[in-house]
């Protein structure tokens, strides 16, 4: 299908030059839309699905290990060699671990974002502090970002930067108001909400 997108494409854009109200290029464009759509939707769907499957294969492993730590060596072992020999690559000793430790990083499966694929969760549940973990989780989701995006701002400290600013921003509006009324407060408040949106911080 790729193939077939890149071969269309040029001819799409010499039709649109030469008649741009060509009644054939509508129908086209739209079916076209409708193809390119619905590859996505199931590309989304496909990838969540495993996201929730490896979430529950994570807790079987979980539960069936508990505190045993020597019994789980050998059954990460025998889940590995079988589930290899079945179902292909992907179920190395390390990667079933990240498994089991996907289902302990986010233990409500309800919480789990249909946005994001397992590329994303993996990179995700490396992050230790929760506070952080959750602001990365939300804002990958929300600003679409791409695995390559969501490791650059992790490496460059993006949500420590924006904590800082915040705060910076926090006491300089305590500055700023201290004293004047409450209107003119209400609309300093109001117009740094708008700047931060959709953040929160509370000011006073």
């Amino acid at each position: 299908m790729k193939d077939n997108d890149e071969k269309l494409a040029p001819v799409v854009r010499e039709a649109n030059i030469e008649n741009p109200a060509d009644p054939n290029l509508v129908v086209f464009s739209s079916i076209r839309e409708l193809l390119v759509d619905a590859r996505t939707s199931v590309k989304k769907s496909i990838n969540f699905a495993m996201v929730q499957t490896y979430w529950e294969i994570g807790k079987q492993i979980e539960v069936s290990i508990g505190s045993r730590s020597e019994y789980g060596k050998g059954l990460l072992r025998f889940l590995s060699e079988n589930l290899t020999r079945e179902f292909g690559k992907g179920f190395t000793i390390r990667n079933l671990q990240t498994m089991r430790q996907f289902y302990l990083t986010i233990p409500n499966a309800h919480t789990l974002c249909a946005e994001l694929s397992w590329s994303h969760y993996r990179r995700l549940i490396r992050i230790d502090n929760e506070e952080r973990r959750a602001f990365y989780l939300k804002e990958c989701a929300e600003q679409n970002w791409s695995i390559r995006q969501l490791e650059r701002q992790i490496n460059s400290f993006f949500y420590e930067r924006l904590l800082n600013l915040n705060q910076q921003i926090v006491l300089m509006v305590r500055f700023i108001v201290c004293g004047t009324d409450w209107n003119i407060k209400t609309n300093l408040k109001e117009m740094f909400w708008r700047c931060l949106k959709p953040r929160q911080i509370n000011i006073f």
